[in-house]
């Protein structure tokens, strides 16, 4: 796969950053470490034991680009989380978040629940009480 160069991807970062320009150098610069770390292998070419200290470097940095932690960093950029995430996809560091599955079955909704249950009970009461007036 075709990848644009990490430098180049860095200095769009920098570029569009309004925070303080220290900082924003060291935030790009670790935005762009988490990608690079986000496209290593799946398997290490080298045996060693720091095999599963490779592959969840790999998924954390993967999952760091999902998840509220790079709102946080982007903020302080000033940028939108979902511009720098579209922006290491284009580059060809990320690949696009998989559509969410509709599940015939939804997870268990408790409130839902309750509330159907509440209903039951309510009827179950009157059809109760309609018999005993009888």
């Amino acid at each position: 796969m075709n990848r644009i160069r990490i430098t180049i991807v860095e200095g769009i970062l920098r570029k569009h950053a309004q925070g303080p320009a220290p900082e924003c150098e060291l935030i790009a610069h670790m935005l762009c470490q988490a990608a690079k770390d986000a496209v290593l292998p799946e398997a290490p070419t080298r045996n060693s034991a720091d095999d599963a200290d490779y592959i969840t470097l790999r998924k954390q940095a993967i999952m760091f680009f999902r998840s509220h932690y790079l709102t946080f960093w982007a903020q302080v950029l000033e940028l939108r989380p979902e511009m720098v995430r579209e922006l290491f996809i284009q580059a060809g560091y990320l690949q696009p978040e998989p559509p969410k599955r509709k599940t015939k079955y939804p997870l268990f909704d408790a409130a839902a629940f309750a509330q159907r249950r509440a209903k039951e009970e309510r009827e179950m009461k009157a059809r109760r009480k309609a018999r005993e007036d009888k």
